[in-house]
């Protein structure tokens, strides 16, 4: 696994989003000032990690796509995408167990609006790290005369 820097720019109104608000509803102060203190200091609770490999794609029939031999994925969304593709890269991340352990402390103290936006918060980390895993590999990519695609995750489309 990969360290990153765990000061990550995470979008507020994404938080907001994500825990139910939407452009014509304003926030109350509390609300925001929650949000803000948590986005403010989420770098003290998560430790960013990547890693990823690099396949080739062997075949792809129907909705199946195997991956050098021993990987299989089922999804004819993916298959479609995947079948214009040479290679394929799987990537895993984390950012570590404390904002989760934070989340549920908060949870069990029955600190429930706390514990919502602090689970929005972590996931806004989550994607921003995403977002970074996708950067270094369509760097790397790029080097090689290459493109990449859409980003795909469990429980995205029909997989």
């Amino acid at each position: 696994m990969v360290a990153i820097s765990n000061q990550v720019d995470i979008d507020s109104q994404q938080v907001l989003r994500s825990i139910g608000y939407n452009a014509d509803c304003e926030p109350s102060a509390r609300i925001e000032s929650l949000i803000n203190e948590y986005v403010d200091n989420v770098c003290h609770l998560v430790e960013p990690l990547y890693s990823y490999v690099v396949r080739d794609i062997e075949l792809v029939q129907g909705p199946l796509v195997v991956v050098e031999g021993f990987v299989t994925f089922k999804s004819k969304v993916i298959a479609r995408l995947l079948g214009q593709c040479e290679k394929v890269v799987v990537f895993t991340l984390t950012i570590g167990n404390r904002l989760e352990e934070m989340v549920s402390q908060l949870a069990g103290d029955k600190l429930v609006l706390q514990a919502a936006v602090l689970d929005a918060v972590g996931s806004g980390v989550v994607e921003t790290v995403a977002d970074f895993v996708q950067d270094r590999v369509g760097e790397v990519a790029s080097a090689q005369g290459l493109c990449i695609s859409r980003r795909f995750s469990p429980g995205y489309c029909d997989w």
